[in-house]
């Protein structure tokens, strides 16, 4: 055999979850009771949060009501009609009776009596169809239910305002404190559907609600019900390192990165640990934890990704997405 002439030297891959190097490490301190893996289970080489028994670990952010108090009413979209509200004879014609019925621009009236010869000289109003336009005018033509001839009225119309059946605005009475995220808005009742609006939020106060559609068929203007949504309610407390060289519960089980439900578990704050990241990883970049599992992403400090929190973890060294890295935490208490 020939003597060994080179040396083939690499970073060892490591092993998730593990330790990574010798330098100083910080754990997160339990509680007198400890830490235990939670419902379903507690995944190694992920992020974990500590549940508000102070005991319990799992991979999911707990959540909290972000916000409260926001309250607001809605305003039906409306349109000017015109209802004839007065009636007098201009010309009485001739040939008509009592009770014959006339009709006009904007409704009917009734004869309600007459001179010589069926000459008209008084009417009321039977109907009164709104309109869109003012029909107020004098010597308004007539068509007689009867055998007259010959009659006009001078025609009064009042103006008012009328719902079109669509949600027009949201006015905001009180916007509410510590809104962290948008509340989600709701319109209910009123005898109408499909109106739908969304909510703007700034510095946790609820500052206006913009109409998206308008909907159909509100007779009346539908009730605003404001609803907080819950949402992650921190960064996780630490990184599941393996404090055990392996963990059966049944015979011949295969090894898992599951620590099962109840199991003791451990919390690392700080220090070098090995990690896999769902993209590629580059040295420097800010480690973010998946909010629904604790898995890792990477990205540039301050940055927004969708599901993620940022944590204060750094990438020491990168790596391609799915291959071990090294990430590193602060050894000094916050």
């Amino acid at each position: 055999m020939p003597f060994q002439s080179e040396v083939n030297y690499n970073w060892p891959a490591g092993f998730p979850g593990r330790w990574a190097s010798e330098n100083p490490r910080r754990i997160v301190i339990p509680g007198p009771n400890g830490f235990r893996a939670g419902s379903g289970g507690l995944t190694i080489a992920r992020f974990a949060w500590v549940q508000n028994d102070g005991v319990t670990l799992l991979n999911t952010a707990p959540t909290a009501t972000a916000g409260s108090g926001a309250a607001a009413t809605a305003v039906l979209s409306s349109a000017t009609v015109y209802t004839v509200s007065a009636l007098a004879v201009n010309a009485g014609g001739t040939g008509y009776a009592v009770g014959d019925t006339e009709t006009f621009l904007g409704g009917t009236a009734t004869i309600a009596s007459i001179g010589a010869s069926g000459v008209v000289t008084g009417v009321t109003i039977a109907t009164a169809t709104a309109q869109s336009t003012d029909p107020t005018a004098t010597g308004v033509a007539t068509t007689s239910s009867g055998s007259g001839t010959g009659l006009t009225l001078n025609v009064t119309a009042t103006a008012s305002q009328e719902s079109s059946g669509g949600v027009a605005s949201i006015t905001v009475s009180d916007g509410g404190t510590g809104y962290s995220a948008a509340p989600i808005v709701s319109l209910t009742g009123g005898g109408g559907t499909g109106a739908t609006a969304v909510a703007v939020v700034s510095s946790g106060v609820v500052t206006a609600i913009n109409v998206v559609s308008a909907g159909t068929g509100y007779t009346s203007a539908p009730t605003v019900v404001i609803t907080a949504q819950t949402v992650p309610s921190g960064a996780p407390q630490g990184f599941v390192y393996a404090d055990q060289q392996g963990l059966t519960t049944a015979y011949l089980q295969e090894a898992t990165m599951m620590i099962p439900q109840g199991f003791m578990a451990q919390l690392a704050e700080g220090g070098d640990v090995f990690a896999t990241s769902s993209n590629p990883a580059l040295i420097g970049q800010s480690v973010f934890a998946s909010t629904t599992d604790g898995s890792i992403s990477t990205g540039t400090a301050g940055a927004t990704i969708a599901g993620f929190i940022e944590t204060a973890w750094k990438v020491s060294q990168g790596n391609a997405a799915g291959s071990p890295i090294i990430i590193t935490g602060p050894v000094a208490a916050a």
